[in-house]
């Protein structure tokens, strides 16, 4: 039975068991790719809770399934894991350009275009006199009514035509003491909050959270500055807070009431914070102004004296009651509002009028007292806790139809397909690209989407008449100079989702932050745009200088005015290949439209913190800028090494014979040449092996010869499999006397190989270790898998893998090159995949189209867990291929996606990576999982066409004799015959949503999956025709 998911991260939440308990979604069981911010050592124990969920969310580093850790928002403090079905939803955090779904297994999803926030606000200074009086006690507003209390972290500011990104704010803090005096401390880092241990809330397990956090908020509303066990260093301060300090703080400070007293404790109330200075990481600048004496950005630390001449960027229109903007009030736009974070109202003055006790919706809102400064010495006490929001979107399907929708009603799509797109998003057709010699893709139809049927993967595309557009293959976030796409025509026709790509340098997401180039773009401002693309560890690149280009911009461009309408955000997308911009700069907010080649992305609206590299080029130059990859698969290091041995299900060793001294890694510094003739003579027809050593010109080289080679070896070939990899192929290929042998070493020079320019010298440890692999692969290789190697360059080997029954890449080939580096087996093999997909996509999550392998024990994938990476004690090449045999080539690929390795394909299937297990079984995973293996079947049928017209190296006579030779299995009449199966079945059958059965052999196929099959059957029924009975 599927599970279902309940809550995602950034949920607005409270307890079942108390209503008043509110909290934040922090992390969830879904979460495989993120940490939560908070270690298990800091969850408050819960008797709900059971002990295994609580060492199994421990020892994983994430809750366990149908768990979720919480952090509390004020009057509360702390976090707990707590079971889903404890849990109430209250909102969900939805905003501008978020993908979402109506339930877990739809095909369709939509884009959030408009996020509506209503909040339940408390006043934090209601001892001081402020109340309010609702059926919620609280007050109802909506969030364009409210401000955050000044700059803070993640703000945007304008200041000195940058545009720049807060990451750091200083402040003093004013508190107000006991006697009514009031200081200014000297120090900010001594102020403290009172907060119950949490070695105290540790205690009595079985106690339920509800009684824990009551006694929290008892033992801090008893807490004094004696109370030192109950205080803990603050990290925020606002108006109302309690705070506790040391008298010299206090003697030290600046008094602006009555003076110091020792007998006064010290501690008080907080009546202002003031932000005194702000860390700035500077983001993009106006590239054009030729009355700038200087490009170079300002020093990332603005001090109070500059504070006035720093604006902040809106990224929407206020206007107060008396007609003052909101820049002109020096408020901001309130992004991601939510539960816990302290607020103002941005204009209070019309706020106690429109919530006064005379307003007709008082009932429903509640009524706002202001407190009046002269209550409080003249400070503003009139802060607010958002206790919950409500939150409403728009929101655009696939399909094109918009509608309003409560967010509870939503749920995130978290794992978006690589090939989905929504209206508005401009789009290439792979196959009329060209790859020219410079380096450059030529986009020869591009098409603005109109409207997708994601159930069928078909998308209907409206066409650029003429469009004249390039990017760069190895940076396709970068338009080249001089792109235009010409007039929109009003043609249009429908394409599977898989012919077409949506390269982030013609598609911008909602939310990105962008700069814009003149209305009249010349070369140097399209070379700019190039240059600006990449730089590296998150550092500003070095900007072309623009300022003497020779522009004659329109008069209302952005040269001609002071105003800042060269920065911007994107909110819409238009059906006609244009962005919306938003001008949240301007005094007044404005929204232009603008073709896609003037705009330039400084960050990615998908992840404020880094660049989206599927969003466009970095101004901040930090991220990817390819499209290529989605997630580079990195290098590894071992941390420790761990002595591991390696087993089948059945319980036989792989390295069976020999003792340790064979796998000794530290030799003499002997080189061997680079054409060895001393290498095993193998008879393919025999079940003996002969290793022959040279006759050596010296006497110490013939004794390292004979150590190397040994006398002669004798193994009794197996072409026998561990009982699941046989009962999972089913073909019985050992059967076939004219089987070629699975693993040989050939006398020829390697024709073609990803790594035949790596020459470098080995020493004799080498080649025993070497001779220990050749044994292993010689006596152990499961069936489907044959090795070849060269006797001029044993360093290299090429593997062809044949795709296991039962799986999407049943009986296709898959080519991998590997080489052995002279420090083998310190170090793991290098790997190649040949890839050909012919860039449609990943035909596995991780077999990257680039050759790049992602796979723990190859050092290029992280692993949780001691034993899957690389251990040169241990590990071998037997082990790499069985991984890519059985854990790699499976039946449900989905399930590493993202997070390239997967520790349980099924329930009954254990395998040993790390990555999307805990979804197995999830509801919303089922139709992105289903729709994964339908495109890697499909793609698979393209790799056999491959393989029997372009052959495969080193091994296309293996290949032949697997489809096509007479004397073979002939599987290329078996994959033409179900492959009409499965063209034959969609004419039969209409697609429902999947019953939880991934098994794409036994489903009908999609109308974009059906097209891609049947433009390789041609070519497949041409291969089996050449066959002879």
């Amino acid at each position: 039975m599927a599970v279902r998911s309940s809550f995602y991260a950034e949920d607005t939440v409270s307890l079942k068991a108390n209503h008043s308990i509110i909290g934040i979604v922090e992390s969830t069981w879904r979460d495989v790719d993120s940490i939560g911010l908070t270690r298990p050592s800091e969850w408050i124990p819960h008797s709900g809770t059971s002990e295994d969920a609580t060492k199994r969310s421990t020892r994983e580093g994430q809750p366990a399934t149908g768990h979720v850790v919480v952090r509390f928002i004020l009057p509360d403090t702390g976090c707990a894991l707590l079971r889903e079905e404890d849990l109430l939803l209250l909102d969900r955090a939805l905003t501008m350009g978020d993908v979402v779904k109506r339930r877990p297994t739809d095909a369709e999803s939509g884009m959030v275009l408009k996020a509506f926030e209503t909040c339940l606000i408390e006043p934090l200074c209601a001892a001081a006199g402020a109340h309010s009086s609702t059926p919620q006690n609280g007050l109802l507003v909506q969030a364009e009514d409210l401000s955050f209390m000044d700059f803070e972290e993640e703000d945007r500011i304008i200041y000195n035509d940058w545009i720049g990104e807060i990451v750091e704010t200083n402040v003093e803090v004013t508190v107000r003491l006991g006697n009514g005096t009031i200081v200014r401390v000297d120090d900010v880092d001594k102020l403290e909050v009172a907060d119950c241990p949490r070695h105290k809330l540790r205690e009595h397990p079985q106690q339920d959270l509800v009684s824990k956090l009551k006694h929290s908020r008892k033992k801090r509303s008893q807490a004094t500055h004696q109370s030192s066990e109950l205080l803990i260093p603050a990290f925020q301060f606002w108006p109302g807070q309690v705070v506790f300090t040391t008298k010299a703080n206090l003697r030290l400070g600046t008094w602006k009431l009555g003076r110091y007293s020792a007998n006064e404790p010290p501690q008080g109330i907080v009546v202002d914070v003031r932000v005194t200075g702000i860390q700035v990481r500077w983001i993009a600048t106006k590239l054009f102004d030729k009355t700038r004496s200087s490009l170079e950005k300002p020093f990332p630390l603005i001090e109070r004296s500059e504070l006035d001449k720093v604006r902040l960027y809106n990224g929407r229109n206020f206007t107060s009651l008396d007609g003052r903007s909101s820049n002109e009030m020096g408020t901001r736009r309130m992004h991601d509002v939510g539960a816990g974070d302290i607020v103002r109202f941005y204009d209070v003055v019309g706020a106690a009028v429109k919530y006064s006790p005379d307003s007709p919706n008082k009932a429903e809102t509640g009524v706002f007292h202001q407190i009046p400064r002269a209550a409080m010495e003249g400070f503003d006490m009139n802060a607010f806790l958002v206790r919950s929001t409500s939150t409403k979107v728009y929101v655009q399907w696939q399909n094109g139809t918009v509608t309003e929708e409560l967010a509870t009603n939503l749920i995130p799509y978290l794992n978006v397909d690589d090939h989905d797109v929504w209206p508005g998003e401009i789009i290439s057709v792979k196959s009329e690209e060209i790859h020219n010699d410079e380096g450059l893709i030529e986009l020869k139809k591009v098409g603005v989407i109109q409207a997708v049927d994601a159930l069928e993967r078909t998308a209907r595309i409206r066409w650029f008449s003429n469009p004249l557009v390039s990017i760069f293959k190895d940076q396709t976030s970068v338009l080249f100079s001089g792109a235009d796409l010409g007039q929109i025509s009003d043609k249009e026709s429908s394409l599977p989702l898989y012919d077409v790509m949506a390269y982030s340098a013609l598609s911008k997401r909602r939310g990105d932050l962008v700069v814009l180039a003149p209305n009249s773009p010349s070369q140097a401002i399209h070379t700019a745009a190039t240059l600006i693309g990449v730089s590296h560890n998150g550092h500003l690149p070095q900007l072309p200088d623009l300022r003497d280009t020779d522009l004659t911009p329109d008069p209302q461009d952005i040269l001609s005015t002071t105003e800042v309408r060269w920065f911007g955000e994107v909110v819409d997308l238009t059906l006609n290949g244009e962005l919306v911009i938003r001008l949240g700069a301007l005094d007044e907010v404005e929204d232009i439209q603008v073709p896609i080649q003037r705009v330039m992305v400084a960050i990615g609206g998908d992840n404020p913190d880094e660049v989206d590299s599927e969003s466009g080029s970095s101004l901040l130059g930090y991220g990817s800028s390819s499209d290529a990859s989605d997630d580079s698969c990195m290098e590894y290091e071992d941390v420790e090494d761990i002595i591991e041995e390696t087993f089948y299900e059945g319980g036989e060793r792989l390295d069976v014979d020999g003792d340790e001294d064979d796998w000794m890694t530290d030799g003499s510094d002997f080189e061997a040449p680079e054409t060895i003739d001393s290498i095993p003579e193998i008879n393919a027809n025999a079940n003996q092996v002969e290793l022959q050593p040279k006759e050596a010109e010296g006497e110490e080289e013939a004794i390292i010869e004979k150590e190397l080679l040994g006398e002669r070896v004798s193994l009794t070939t197996n072409n026998g499999l561990p009982p699941k990899l046989s009962a999972e192929s089913g073909l019985n290929l050992s059967t076939y006397s004219s089987m070629p042998p699975q693993f040989d070493v050939l006398d020829d020079m390697p024709g073609s190989h990803h790594f035949i320019a790596s020459v470098t010298s080995y020493n004799a440890s080498f080649f025993r270790q070497l001779r220990r692999e050749h044994n292993v692969l010689l006596s152990s290789l499961p069936e489907g898998i044959w090795v070849r190697t060269w006797a001029a360059r044993l360093d290299l080997l090429q593997v062809l893998i044949l795709g296991p029954r039962g799986t999407p890449y049943a009986l296709a080939p898959f080519l991998f090159d590997f080489h052995l580096k002279p420090d083998y087996p310190s170090t793991p093999p290098e790997a190649y995949f040949h890839s050909w997909t012919n860039n449609i996509g990943r035909i596995n999550p991780n077999l990257y189209e680039d050759g790049n392998i992602c796979l723990s024990i190859l050092g290029t994938w992280h692993h949780k867990e001691a034993g899957e990476g690389w251990n040169k004690e241990s590990s071998n090449l037997m082990q790499v291929l069985v991984s890519l045999l059985g854990l790699v080539l499976v039946e449900q690929p989905y399930y590493s996606n993202n997070s390239p390795n997967s520790s349980k394909m099924q329930t009954n299937q254990k395998i040993d990576e790390a990555g999307f297990d805990s979804l197995i079984g999830a509801e919303e995973t089922l139709v992105p999982a289903r729709i994964y293996a339908e495109k890697a079947l499909c793609l698979s049928k393209g790799f056999v066409s491959h393989a029997m017209t372009r052959g495969c190296g080193a091994l296309t006579s293996v290949a032949n004799w697997i489809y096509r030779d007479v004397n073979g299995p002939k599987l290329i009449l078996l994959i033409v015959e179900e492959t009409r199966e499965y063209l034959d079945r969609r004419t039969k059958s209409e697609i429902n949503n999947p019953d939880g059965k991934l098994d794409v052999t036994r489903q009908p196929l999609s109308a974009g999956a059906e097209a891609l099959l049947r433009r390789y059957l041609p070519a497949l029924e041409s291969i089996a025709g050449q066959v002879s009975a």
